[in-house]
């Protein structure tokens, strides 16, 4: 059962009326009570039917539309529902009702289930709605500002980022913002600051704090400062950042740190079943260079040729001409990442919203079933539009590694052929550490051998022993 507590607020400011003024019973009243007994299809039926049959000059017309909006959301139409909040907050004629329809946009942004161009980019970033409460104020400003930066207006944003309350969880977020324009602007120092403070943040959420020390340890690593950067990255939640990236991002570290042994086993974590899904052809590369470190050639050259091996289908279909997207392991990575991956998980979710509102047709009425009809259709197509040309971008570029990645592959089986010749001596560059760092675990240090199964737990500790066979 949905949480009574969140619905009484809004059905308290529906029953309030207009400064206690009576009036015959109607469609409203029959909303409210429908929404206090939690009849949601009822609720929005009659507050719909209420909204249509009045003009916008009636003191009801706004209070109608909001317990529709609740009823909405009650029946998990979040689009329908966020739409609702939107009209009634664009048309401010009521300072209370925009400040629930404010918190109600909030809500269904902050949870990730609407689409933030038709509420945001459409209609916030935009919009002046004078003095607003702490809460209210943190989100309004932190949206605009970031449209502001996406817009290349970086005084602006600024401006806004600046005008949200410390004790907000959006303070972090706009200082992550924040922390990416000073990194295009070479600002490193200042950035590096800005993000530890946004990590450090009492009001900063766990998606933001992931955020922050995420970003920090790519900027330390780019930075050169390997040590730090894998310490950062320890500390990164990865329930908020996905966990395929982190192993990734920590084998390079390890590599540059001179611990090829410990590269290696984050590489076979790679292999887990959760990320077999993963294309990241950059790490048979790596794989190729750890190898290569330790003078074990040979195998350096199989790690190289896995690349072929895994992939080969999909190398032929891009040198063939074939357009990215149409190829299966490059789309459905690409659909795995970025704007593509929020857009596609965004149109499944409408099409479920749509399905819903189609099953409760009968129950809302052919006027209100009609609308919801053409709400949901008309979003539908307008994501699929939109998730068409992000998916074509960003498989554009997943293809493009693929394929570079493949050109250092003939590359390196060359370079190792000479160092074949050159006889085991250690290529250029870092060093190797002469003991790998095995990762510190409390209690008695206990080694077990990999024996092919995967324990998510372990992943994080998995060492290649292998000989360093160099003439140093």
């Amino acid at each position: 059962m949905r949480r009574t507590a969140a619905i009484l607020p809004l059905v308290a400011l529906s029953m309030a009326g207009c400064a206690g003024r009576a009036r015959p019973a109607s469609a409203y009243d029959a909303a409210v009570l429908a929404l206090k007994d939690e009849d949601f299809a009822l609720a929005a039926k009659e507050a719909f039917g209420y909204r249509q049959s009045h003009a916008q000059t009636d003191n009801y017309y706004d209070r109608a539309w909001l317990v529709a909006a609740e009823a909405f959301d009650g029946l998990e139409l979040t689009h329908a529902s966020a739409m609702a909040y939107r009209d009634v907050a664009g048309a401010r004629r009521d300072e209370d009702l925009v400040i629930t329809a404010l918190r109600g946009i909030e809500r269904a942004v902050s949870a990730g289930k609407v689409d933030d161009d038709s509420l945001v980019t459409g209609f916030l970033a935009g919009s002046d709605f004078g003095t607003l409460p702490t809460d209210v104020a943190g989100f309004t400003a932190f949206v605009q500002g970031r449209d502001n930066a996406k817009r290349g207006l970086v005084l602006w944003a600024r401006e806004r980022f600046a005008q949200i309350p410390e004790d907000s969880v959006y303070r972090a977020r706009g200082d992550l913002v924040n922390a990416v324009l000073l990194m295009e602007e070479a600002k490193l120092d200042e950035a590096e600051a800005l993000l530890r403070q946004a990590a450090r943040r009492p009001s900063a959420d766990g998606r933001a704090k992931a955020t922050a020390l995420h970003t920090l340890a790519q900027l330390l690593f780019e930075r050169q400062r390997f040590d730090e950067a894998l310490r950062t990255l320890d500390r990164v939640n990865p329930r908020w950042v996905r966990e395929s990236d982190l192993l990734l991002e920590k084998a390079w570290a390890e590599y540059y740190r001179g611990n090829s042994r410990r590269s290696l086993g984050l590489l076979i974590a790679l292999d887990a079943p959760a990320y077999a899904l993963a294309l990241a052809p950059e790490r048979f590369i790596l794989g190729a260079l750890d190898f290569r470190r330790l003078c074990h050639f040979n195998l350096a050259r199989e790690s190289a040729l896995e690349l072929r091996r895994r992939h080969g289908d999909a190398l032929r279909a891009l040198r063939a001409g074939d357009d990215p997207e149409e190829v299966q392991d490059v789309r459905d990575a690409a659909l795995r990442q970025g704007e593509a991956r929020r857009l596609a998980l965004l149109a499944a979710r409408l099409e479920e919203e749509r399905r819903i509102a189609r099953s409760s047709a009968s129950n809302f009425g052919p006027r209100l079933a009609a609308w919801l009809d053409a709400l949901y259709e008309n979003a539908i197509d307008d994501i699929e539009a939109r998730l068409a040309v992000e998916l074509r971008i960003a498989a554009e570029g997943i293809a493009q590694s693929l394929l570079d990645a493949d050109e250092q592959v003939a590359l390196l089986e060359h370079e190792l052929s000479v160092d074949l010749l050159r006889g085991r001596r250690r290529p250029m560059g870092v060093g190797e550490i002469t003991q790998s760092s095995a990762r510190r675990i409390r209690g008695p240090r206990a080694l077990y051998t990999f024996d092919g199964e995967y324990w998510t737990d372990e992943l994080q500790d998995l060492v290649v022993v292998i000989e360093d066979r160099c003439v140093q």
